[in-house]
């Protein structure tokens, strides 16, 4: 009866320890995104325009609109208060966030608080 426990235990951990690497990638990707807009908030150029993949995808990930200024391809200059915003909503949402394999994204689980 011992073994089946220790064995059930090891799986256990195994199965935590794979889920949290997905976690870990989902955290990568969305603080990536928010370096990102931070570093554009003090200036630093964005050549490629890549600003506004980001601003898009901060939007849908969290739900908050930008303040940003757009056109017919997307918004430009994200405000420090979207910023503040999408940090915000991060930090209280990030254990509900997870990398979804068949979908190359990440994930928000619903009803987790």
């Amino acid at each position: 009866m011992k073994m089946k426990t220790f064995i059930y235990l090891i799986f256990v951990f195994l199965l935590s320890c794979s889920v949290s690497q997905e976690n870990k990638r989902a955290y990568k990707e969305v603080e990536e995104k928010l370096v990102f807009v931070e570093s554009y908030l003090k200036g630093k150029p964005d050549k490629q325009l890549k600003i506004i993949k980001v601003i898009s995808y901060l939007e849908k990930l969290t739900g908050i609109e930008s303040e940003a200024d757009g056109s017919e391809i997307g918004k430009f200059n994200p405000t420090q208060q979207d910023y503040i915003k999408w940090k915000e909503w991060y930090i209280n949402n990030k254990k509900r966030l997870y990398y979804d394999n068949g979908t190359n994204s990440v994930i928000v689980k619903k009803g987790l608080e």
